[in-house]
């Protein structure tokens, strides 16, 4: 199947040099060897482009056997960090190629900026680096103080190297004549490898039968670009230049080139072109390259479907491309009905499903306008591909879902306003929700040994309400649960699958039965949900186990919901005792016997104080801390507080409410965890830089974000983890290590 492709122990990575080596620049390949074998910690090659930085690279990795030698392949800190990760384990002394590219993926002068001022190239535990730069870049990055010019090699190709016979493809070897030609050629700019090779000696090659060379084109014009499309991309079949502008464009209008899009883009010159046919002729042009490759990298807790990666072999023959040519950028109505045909006559697998989805993402962003008659074909063919048995319910499952919350993630699509993608999404995953039945939940809330979860049914779930949230489709709620209630898809799959045979539940673990309450709460069984969690706190231990494992004001929501104030009455009396056996846990508890009501806002339950907290304070004239956040660490944060001498305020509601007052007032406040109004937080009152440090430490490894900023008046310090556990971690280290104190003392 020319879909497959095998895994590798690295992810993110080259499995082999993407160029050929070079016989050019011996001494500098061995000073690079010298260096690696040094384990110098960063090595830097510039030069100009298509000097031939890669291809020494290329010799340095076959010198090495490939031995400890990683070519980076990715172009987000979150793909370096897990590639970092892996290194560690797999080549410990090892180094990590990362070279400037600006084909999909593109690393380019801003990418560079990012990972040199990030604490990922900081860390003490980082791999040994070769960073391929050109002049430019370079020069900016060591300018910005970003690089210094220790261990750099400078790349420069000179007369005398064209008398290298082993390093150009040309018998009998270039004469004086031909060596004198192509520095013409060149006039006053550096001499290129790529150029040389590409253009020049294969038109030598062609004039040498009469031995009469001529220029081939004026030196005034003899641009780079200009030369490589005159003399290189005008030089192949006409098949050939139409399948380079259509990877060009799709490139341009997708995040990356798919399979889809290409293929939909050369029918406009051949009408009957397969999907096949398309992926056999990318993998014969000499100029492309394609390659499998997993969707996303989550190993080794998720496993990823792959697709089908392409790009030009060289950056200069896509930007000669580029130059030469002015691609449409909207993606016209025509070019979708091909696109959605193709879908419909050639989903006929899962591996051509993963690509059609693929396809359908990396679209999402820059043409909402077209996701809904995407989506309905690709749902068209999900029910076909069911129906026939030609796929597994739950392995469709899994990769809609994870496709949906990692791709989601990766191509930054789930703070973006995009109703059509919200709806597109659901469309695309009625065809399975509509089949899943009880039978089907032990599969769906299965966890491995560290406890974590097998399948991405709340991840999916997850995406759908952050993308809803942001297009302002759904209202935020305290816990999201209540919010994905309103989300019509999860509604169909809670009531699907929420009536499980009497007894089963009580065989699952304890993660699994609370995770099937969350279902519940989809299907809006807001009494069985709040008895199942219920039954869970009794059982948990307060004196042996640190987190209580859900939100406890999740009981008292659904109880409430369900209209049984009686419940909410034994719970309080049963637990109240128990729980203040906890010091910790104080705080909270005293938060659930102040003056709450619980109101349905905009069709969504909202546990709230009936008074503003802002305007306690102000009535009080008296200063402390207010934390607002998850509910055990704001607890924990709270009775340490305490525990310094400071009053403390606890806010578990919406931040939206207090926030103008907020902005008057000289308060201190301690956010933990999420929030409601966090986009509006991060928007309006974060300063650019601050917005970068807060997502880099909470997205990269150790996963723990601390950041400080202004609203009003009000001084803020945030700390979030990457997830619950690290978010308790994060708030005993805050106290343990005296940075509480030290907000607390700080002036305002």
């Amino acid at each position: 199947d020319l879909l497959d492709s095998k895994s590798i122990d690295v992810r993110n990575r080259w499995q082999s040099p993407p160029v050929k080596p070079t016989h050019l620049f011996s001494k500098s390949l061995e000073l690079l060897h010298h260096w690696v074998s040094q384990c110098v910690p960063t090595v830097i090659i510039e030069g100009n482009s298509g000097i031939g930085k890669s291809s020494l690279l290329a010799s340095l990795v076959n010198r090495l056997n490939q031995k400890n030698v990683v070519w980076f392949d990715g172009n987000r800190l979150s793909q370096l960090d897990e590639t970092f990760s892996q290194m560690e384990q797999f080549f410990p002394n090892g180094y990590l190629i990362v070279d400037e590219d600006y084909q999909v993926p593109i690393r380019d002068l801003n990418f560079f900026v990012d990972f040199l001022g990030s604490s990922l190239y900081l860390s003490p535990n980082r791999p040994n680096l070769i960073l391929s730069l050109r002049h430019q870049t370079y020069k900016s990055l060591v300018a910005s103080n970003f690089l210094s010019r220790n261990c750099t090699i400078s790349l420069q190709l000179t007369s005398q190297d064209l008398d290298n016979k082993d390093a150009w493809n040309i018998y009998p070897s270039l004469s004086e004549k031909e060596k004198i030609w192509i520095q013409d050629q060149f006039d006053r700019e550096p001499l290129n490898t790529l150029l040389i090779d590409n253009v020049y000696i294969p038109f030598i090659v062609s004039r040498r039968i009469d031995d009469e060379l001529t220029l081939p084109i004026t030196a005034k014009e003899a641009t780079i670009l200009t030369n490589i499309y005159q003399n290189l991309i005008l030089r192949q079949s006409i098949s050939d230049q139409f399948f380079f502008q259509a990877l060009s464009q799709s490139g341009k209008l997708a995040k990356f080139p798919t399979l889809f899009l290409i293929t939909s883009l050369l029918s406009e010159k051949n009408a009957n072109i397969t999907l096949c046919e398309s992926l056999s002729y990318c993998y014969k042009i000499e100029l492309v390259e394609a390659q499998s490759t997993p969707f996303f990298e989550k190993m080794p807790d998720w496993s990823a479907p792959t697709t089908q990666r392409f790009r030009f072999r060289q950056n200069l023959f896509q930007e000669s491309i580029d130059y030469h040519h002015s691609n449409n950028l909207r993606l016209e109505k025509s070019l979708v009905a091909k696109l959605c045909q193709l879908i419909e006559q050639e989903v006929v697998d899962v591996s051509t499903l993963t690509e059609s989805i693929a396809t359908f993402l990396t679209l999402a962003s820059a043409h909402p306008y077209c996701l809904e008659q995407i989506s309905k074909s690709i749902a068209k063919n999900l029910e076909k591909l069911l129906e026939s048995g030609q796929a597994g319910l739950t392995e469709v499952c899994y990769i809609v879902f994870s496709m949906t919350w990692f791709g989601g993630s990766d191509l930054m699509l789930e703070d973006e306003d995009n109703s059509n993608l919200y709806d597109a999404l659901q469309t695309i995953s009625y065809p399975l929700v509509k089949r899943l039945q009880p039978e089907h939940l032990e599969e769906l809330l299965e966890r491995n040994n560290y406890d974590r979860p097998i399948f991405p049914l709340f991840g999916w779930a997850h995406t759908l309400y952050k993308i809803g949230s942001s297009s302002r489709e759904i209202n935020s709620s305290f816990s999201w649960l209540f919010s994905e209630y309103h989300i019509p898809i999860l509604k169909e799959l809670g009531n699907q699958i929420k009536n499980v045979p009497h007894g089963v539940a009580s065989t699952w673990s304890r993660s699994m039965r609370i995770d099937y309450a969350y279902l519940l709460i989809w299907a809006g069984d807001w009494l069985t949900a709040g008895n199942i969690l219920n039954q869970e706190l009794i059982d948990w231990d307060p004196m042996n186990e640190e987190l209580i494992p859900f939100d406890f004001l999740l009981i008292l929501v659904c109880y409430k919901a369900a209209q049984r104030e009686d419940l909410i009455q034994k719970l309080l009396e049963f637990h109240m005792p128990r729980l203040t056996e906890r010091s910790d846990l104080i705080p909270l508890l005293e938060y659930v016997n102040s003056d709450l009501e619980l109101v349905k806002r905009n069709g969504v339950w909202e546990l709230q104080r009936k008074a503003l907290l802002s305007n306690e304070i102000k009535a009080s004239k008296s200063s402390g801390v207010v934390i607002s956040g998850d509910s055990q660490a704001a607890s924990r944060l709270c009775q340490a507080v305490r525990e310094l001498g400071y009053k403390d305020w606890m806010l578990m509601g919406d931040l939206d409410a207090e926030i103008e007052n907020f902005v008057l007032l000289p308060m201190k406040i301690l956010l933990v965890g999420d929030v409601l109004s966090r986009q509006s937080l991060i928007e309006k009152y974060m300063t650019e830089q601050q917005k970068r440090e807060f997502y880099q430490q909470l997205n990269y490894s150790p996963y723990l974000a601390q950041i400080q900023f202004q609203i009003g008046k009000s001084q803020v310090c945030w700390i979030k983890g990457g997830w619950n556990q690290k978010t308790i971690e994060l708030a005993n280290d805050f106290v343990d290590s005296n940075k509480l104190r030290d907000f607390c003392l700080a002036t305002l």
